[in-house]
Formats: structure tokens, C-alpha cells, sequence
């Protein structure tokens, strides 16, 4: 398939069929590509670009300049990145000794309650 846009051929997988492109990018990508069909396809990597540029638009427009954490995030879309983290790594860092011991005096309870329960039900069953 052939992109609208770039005019280069690429798997069905990566291309987006332009009528179901919300109206506002559409006329956003209108305004720099006015012979932009409303059908047709746009492959992602184009289509990412220009929701990126839009986003960084409506951004500056807002308050005439883009934050440094407003600037991670349009980056972060531009090169299909998360944006969060595991934070559990750090939260086990804050524990303190005690905490440990009684997360795993917990845990070790809850396997033998569990265990003696299921004893528990199987002697009733075989009786």
C-alpha cells in the first residue's frame, strides 16, 4: 500500500486509513498537504509525526512555550515510548527491616492457612 503522504509502499499493518483520522489532526495535516484526499492511506510513522506537531501546536499556543516535561512527553509519542515506570523497585528500597519481616511473616502465614484449609477440606471430603 501506498502512503498519501510520503508516497512510499508499505505493509498494510503500518498504514491508517485516512477517513478515520480525527477531523482536527486531518485538517491540521490539510493545512501543509492541501491535496490530502479524504480517503486513502497514511502510514503510522506520518501519522505519528503529525500528531506529534499537532500536539506541540496546541501546547504553544496555550502558553507560548513548551515545558521541559511537556517536551519529554511529545518525544516520548514521537518515538513510541511509556511514559511510566516501575516504581515497585524503589518503594521496596523505602522498606525498613521490619517492614520485610512482617510483609514475610504474612506471607508465610497465608501459605500454611492456605495449606490447612485445603487439609481441612480434603479430610472432610474423605470422610
Amino acid at each position: 500500500m501506498k502512503c498519501t503522504i510520503c508516497n512510499e509502499n508499505f505493509e498494510p499493518k503500518e498504514m491508517f486509513p485516512i477517513e478515520l483520522i480525527r477531523e482536527s489532526i486531518h485538517n491540521f495535516i490539510k493545512e501543509t498537504n492541501p491535496e490530502l484526499p479524504d480517503t486513502g492511506f497514511i502510514c503510522t510513522a506520518d501519522l505519528n509525526r503529525y500528531h506529534q506537531k499537532y500536539l506541540s501546536r496546541l501546547l504553544e499556543d496555550e502558553n507560548n512555550e513548551i515545558s521541559e516535561l511537556e517536551s519529554d512527553v511529545l518525544s516520548n509519542i514521537e518515538n513510541k515510548e511509556l511514559m511510566a515506570e516501575n516504581i515497585n523497585d524503589q518503594y521496596e528500597e523505602k522498606l525498613t527491616f521490619g517492614d520485610k519481616v512482617s510483609d514475610n511473616v504474612s506471607r508465610f502465614g497465608g501459605i500454611v492457612n492456605s495449606k490447612y484449609i485445603h487439609t481441612l477440606n480434603a479430610l472432610s471430603i474423605a470422610s
